[in-house]
């Protein structure tokens, strides 16, 4: 068996798959990739047995040929990826593949046959299936991902991936994704073309960054998602990849519930600034402790406190707000994060009180689609 293919096409592919691949893992299986050779067009999949990863690159083999063998991603990616642009033959006998190309050649153990590789889980009968633009998925996923706290997984496994919500609205079906983990919240929101019911699924973590790293390499921003799922699985269709996922089938909390209906107080304030604020604060005070801020007209204190050195910093932020004073305890990383994950010059906080839930969102921007939840603290 002999192929050609171009050196580029197949590196960003097995670079973009190798994304699912765990090393050191103990099944030898999923150290492999593998591959299935038809005419004109080679196929190329790996996994964890949790995340499948496909696509499809063109060869030029002999007309007929069909093959299926399977290759150490670690061995042959890190093989090929710092030659040349060029095209390389790959020939593979009864144990051995051999990669040539202009200034040399290595050869690798391969196998026709593996058992134990896990096959891509089929979606037979789909419960849900709609097309969506990939930039609203490939930003949700990016940013959202910052809001999962993996070490709580095991403790709350309906927490531990981003969480995809149709709605049925009177404009049309709204697609909301969501992440949390309990004191921090943030939702997309988009709109979905297909005439679908009310439905939902959550994906790991793991499956959401490889989503957005891939999406943000191959997408444009006319790309379009084919997303179908049962209760199970999920099938992420973009670009010649395709992306199966197990799902985590635990039920996903309502967060409708903890996003306050009323309220009256709104303020105005620019991001960097806060952002500098926090920061400078933080170097004092230590990364992980909170942040007291006294809410006044025409601007917030900062205030942070570490007892363990006896070290405390005080920071004043110029703002928009012309209501009741009001003093409020956050934790100052989890604000950060929001604040990140926000793009517009300056940012609205609107609320109720001290004691409830703040909404953070863009002011007067275009990413009107983002919005996020940060739980206030009791202070001490």
């Amino acid at each position: 068996m002999q192929l050609k293919v171009d050196i580029k096409l197949l590196c960003n592919a097995l670079d973009n798959i190798g994304k699912a691949i765990t090393r050191r893992t103990t099944n030898p299986a999923l150290d492999l990739f593998y591959f299935l050779l038809k005419p004109g067009f080679l196929t190329i999949i790996g996994t964890d047995s949790e995340v499948f990863i496909q696509t499809s690159i063109p060869v030029d083999s002999k007309p007929g040929m069909n093959a299926q063998f399977y290759i150490s991603a670690y061995l042959l990616l890190n093989g090929i990826k710092s030659l040349d642009k060029c095209d390389i033959t790959i020939s593979c006998d009864s144990t051995l593949c051999t990669v040539s190309y202009p200034s040399g050649q290595f050869a690798i153990p391969f196998y026709y046959d593996f058992q134990g590789y896990p096959n891509v889980p089929e979606i037979k009968r789909p419960e849900t299936e709609f097309n969506t633009p990939c930039v609203p998925i490939m930003q949700a996923c990016a940013q959202l991902t910052a809001f999962i706290d993996p070490s709580k997984a095991d403790l709350y496994p309906n927490l531990a991936g981003v969480h995809f919500k149709i709605n049925d609205q009177q404009d049309g079906r709204k697609l909301d994704i969501v992440a949390t983990d309990s004191l921090i919240l943030g939702f997309y929101s988009s709109f979905v073309s297909n005439e679908i019911p009310s439905s939902s699924m959550t994906v790991s973590l793991k499956a959401a960054s490889i989503l957005s790293s891939i999406m943000k390499k191959e997408s444009t921003d006319n790309s379009v998602a084919n997303i179908c799922f049962d209760s199970s699985n999920v099938c992420i269709q973009f670009d010649n990849y395709t992306v199966t996922a197990r799902l985590i089938e635990k039920k996903y909390p309502d967060y409708n519930r903890v996003i306050p209906s009323h309220t009256p107080c709104k303020l105005v304030i620019d991001r960097q600034n806060l952002i500098s604020a926090l920061k400078r604060l933080m170097i004092i005070t230590d990364k992980g402790s909170d942040v007291v801020i006294d809410i006044r007209p025409g601007e917030i204190c900062l205030k942070g406190h570490n007892l363990l050195f006896n070290q405390h910093s005080e920071e004043t932020v110029i703002a928009d707000y012309n209501d009741t004073e009001t003093k409020v305890c956050f934790d100052a990383s989890k604000l950060l994060t929001i604040l990140n994950a926000i793009n517009a010059p300056t940012v609205s906080l609107v609320f109720r009180d001290g004691k409830t839930p703040f909404i953070i969102l863009p002011h007067d921007s275009e990413d009107e689609n983002k919005t996020f939840l940060l739980m206030s603290k009791v202070i001490s």
